[in-house]
């Protein structure tokens, strides 16, 4: 597994005018989960993953904010360039968090620690303080080392990763009820976890149980990504150009359920995708972006209309003339994913979600609603 920094700011979803620093403020995502909390808030108890009631009712003072990723992509794009003005190869977890694989550029900086010194000055004047450094074998080893970092020691750099792995809790695997239930049979570790023959979780667990027990061994993802047959990507050309983020989104919503109809006859879906904007002048923009899960249509439309919305509305040269042409690149493709309930058609639910979408580009954003429990 290749050596991977993360780079995060655990409060960005909250670096923004309406959000105050002094007192608790909290940063909830549409299903009105907590997305980020600031110092105070974390000191009254509220926690990332809560509720919005549980954690105003832990600190009825919190000021909540609605998170909103499309403009939080759009002040991180600063920092992704300064990453990337260092090493190549920067992938987008989410705004305020993303990966870059170092191996190569540490030959050349001679060192990790030096590489990553380097690094944090260059993300430090591009986006503020407050960001941590995670340093391991993988995505998710690194994560989970930003993740310990503290405000006096932002950097971490892990140099045995199955011990650290190991020492994880297996609240780590990300799933309440899936860790919740290891918790009740005794495995509070994903060394414990990583301890048991995988064939033993795969019988009670399936895929879910696949994907944790890999994570614990330090896998992080299936190795040998399924190859499709001929050119996976999709592009759209626009004559005249597009000019307004609106038109652009509705491009890029269309395209990304483009190119997940046609991975779907494959039974494949991307961990990772290459988003590229070629403007009227001939210049073209492009941005990695990762996932811990494989993408799907609505996730993929989302990372795509939130790197537009940075490009477009976004400090820098933007998309000069208008956007002429948008491609999107999959990669990582594997046929792991969530496993089904009982009775769900996967191919069923893509098809209806791309005939809704298709039907709300038509009637416009409003014209066609959904229902969501709250």
């Amino acid at each position: 597994m290749e050596r991977t920094l993360c780079v995060w700011c655990p409060d960005w979803p909250l670096r923004r005018p309406d959000a105050p620093r002094d007192e608790p403020c909290q940063a909830v995502g549409g299903d009105t989960r907590v997305v980020a909390v600031n110092g105070p808030a974390a000191g009254a108890g509220v926690r990332i993953g809560m509720r919005r009631r549980e954690a105003e009712s832990v600190c009825p003072t919190v000021v909540t904010v609605t998170a909103d990723p499309g403009a939080d992509a759009m002040r991180f794009e600063p920092v992704v360039g300064a990453v990337e003005s260092i090493v190549p190869r920067v992938e987008v977890v989410a705004p305020g968090m993303l990966m870059v694989p170092v191996t190569g550029a540490v030959s050349y900086y001679g060192s990790e620690r030096r590489l990553s010194e380097r690094l944090m000055k260059e993300v430090d004047a591009a986006g503020g303080d407050g960001f941590r450094f995670g340093l391991a074998a993988g995505p998710f080893a690194a994560g989970k080392a930003a993740e310990r970092t503290t405000a006096d020691a932002p950097l971490l750099i892990v140099d045995d990763d199955a011990g650290f792995l190991a020492s994880l809790s297996i609240e780590a695997i990300g799933g309440e009820d899936l860790a919740a239930t290891f918790r009740w049979l005794g495995i509070t570790t994903l060394g414990e976890l990583a301890g048991i023959p995988r064939a033993a979780i795969v019988s009670r667990f399936g895929a879910a149980g696949i994907a944790a027990h890999r994570m614990a061994s330090g896998e992080d993802r299936p190795v040998a990504p399924r190859v499709v047959s001929g050119d996976p990507s999709v592009e759209e050309r626009f004559d005249p150009p597009l000019d307004d983020l609106e038109r652009a989104s509705f491009a890029a919503r269309s395209l990304a359920n483009r190119l997940m109809g046609s991975l779907a006859p494959h039974g494949v879906a991307p961990y990772r995708i290459r988003v590229e904007a070629e403007a009227a002048d001939g210049t073209v923009r492009e941005r990695v972006w990762r996932s811990a899960d494989p993408f799907d249509d609505a996730a993929l439309a989302d990372r795509v209309r939130w790197q537009l919305k940075a490009w477009i509305e976004g400090a820098g040269s933007g998309i000069a003339g208008g956007l002429a042409a948008l491609r999107i690149f999959p990669d990582d493709l594997s046929a792991t994913g969530r496993q089904l309930g009982l009775g769900e058609d996967a191919h069923g639910a893509a098809a209806v979600q791309r005939a809704l979408t298709e039907v709300q580009a038509i009637v416009g954003p409003d014209g066609l609603l959904g229902a969501r429990e709250q």
